[in-house]
């Protein structure tokens, strides 16, 4: 597979949450003037309130928080279910080669070589993060990172990672190899670079709990390979 492309499938964790959306179903008109829907909505871009008047309004039909498929039940007559993605969690790496601290400095980035960047994929326990932090509340995906619809249209590219499951032990040995190979050092269970520690700057949200809670987790993984990690956190709330 092309390099570049590779790249693109590296955005660490991608936990979809499912919306079920309800339409009415087309249906042959018992009266001649009755109208028969021919467009049906499935996306809203707003926030919670803003949904909850549009649809007091009538200017949508259907509003429903983010629930996953097997917490829906029945629909009522005349509708029908729509599963799609509404919000999707992810970890992003910074790809190039040289990076520089909060303080200044410039140090190598262990982040620049594909197979670091790919093996990252198995430290990330998505089952971890649905079923402990979203309660249940998503599903685990592996897509590109391009936007929540691009799935539908590489889904026949990223089915061939779907095998990509928690493996810290495999991620372990890929990242050893592949620093060991361009002049890293791993002592003491630290990694090293021209007699420097490998430091790992982790932007942390503060405005989202699951967002915290799971680099929380994250910055321990990384601990766990032999990075040294430096949180930064932040709001992006008002962003």
């Amino acid at each position: 597979m092309d390099s570049r492309l590779r790249a693109l499938l590296v955005g660490a964790l991608v936990i979809a949450v499912s919306l079920i959306v309800l339409a009415p179903l087309s249906a042959r008109a018992e009266q001649a003037l009755q109208p028969v829907s021919t467009v049906i909505l499935k996306g809203y871009a707003g926030s919670d309130s803003a949904g909850i008047q549009d649809f007091k309004a009538g200017l949508i039909a259907f509003y429903n928080y983010a629930i996953p498929p097997a917490k829906v039940g029945t629909p009522p007559p005349g509708s029908v279910a729509y599963e799609m993605p509404s919000t999707y969690y992810d970890v992003l790496l910074n790809p190039v080669k040289y990076v520089e601290s909060p303080t200044g400095q410039v140090m190598i980035n262990p982040f620049y070589y594909q197979s670091v960047r790919f093996a990252i994929n198995y430290i990330l326990d998505r089952e971890y993060f649905v079923q402990s932090i979203l309660n249940g509340y998503g599903i685990p995906t592996l897509t590109a990172y391009g936007g929540e619809y691009e799935m539908l249209t590489t889904s026949n590219v990223t089915a061939q990672f779907a095998n990509v499951t928690y493996n810290p032990s495999y991620a372990n040995e890929t990242i050893y190899k592949t620093l060991t190979a361009h002049g890293f050092q791993y002592i003491n269970g630290k990694w090293y670079y021209n007699g420097s520690p490998v430091t790992i700057y982790v932007f942390v949200r503060t405005d989202t709990t699951a967002r915290y809670l799971y680099a929380t987790f994250l910055i321990s993984q990384l601990e766990d390979l032999g990075f040294t990690v430096v949180p930064i956190y932040g709001d992006c709330s008002s962003r």
